[in-house]
């Protein structure tokens, strides 16, 4: 099994063991922000750092969207989904980076807030 197995497996015990058994789930609102920020990942141009290694934006994207769904559970808004699955390390504890082209490298939690910012600021898309 590689290491990144390995941590993964860690991470699924660790975080259902958590998590337990009760909760709320998102609203449709906040999941459809917690979508739309995860698309911002995957759609992106930038360099996701998680421990030191740089990862793909759909490689991110599969991190956090699985994160997301150990700790659905624990998640009521966009905030929380930043904080609890797009901010940190749940082994580690070191915070996640972004670089993005010609720009300083920065936590990933601020980016985020930062496309949710944009995202409210545009306002609810009609069907």
């Amino acid at each position: 099994m590689r290491r990144s197995a390995y941590s993964l497996l860690f991470f699924a015990l660790a975080s259902c063991c958590a998590v337990g058994p009760s909760g709320a789930e998102p609203s449709a609102a906040a999941e459809a922000e917690i979508e739309s920020l995860l698309g911002a990942v995957a759609g992106s141009s930038c360099s996701f750092i998680r421990n030191g290694t740089p990862h793909s934006p759909p490689d991110a994207r599969v991190h956090m969207e699985l994160k997301y769904d150990h700790l659905r559970k624990r998640i009521d808004t966009a905030e929380d989904f930043i904080e609890m699955a797009g901010s940190h390390s749940s082994l580690s504890g070191r915070p996640y980076l972004v670089e993005c082209a010609g720009a300083p490298q920065r936590k990933t939690r601020d980016w985020l807030l930062e496309r949710l910012g944009a995202l409210r600021d545009e306002g609810p898309t009609s069907p």
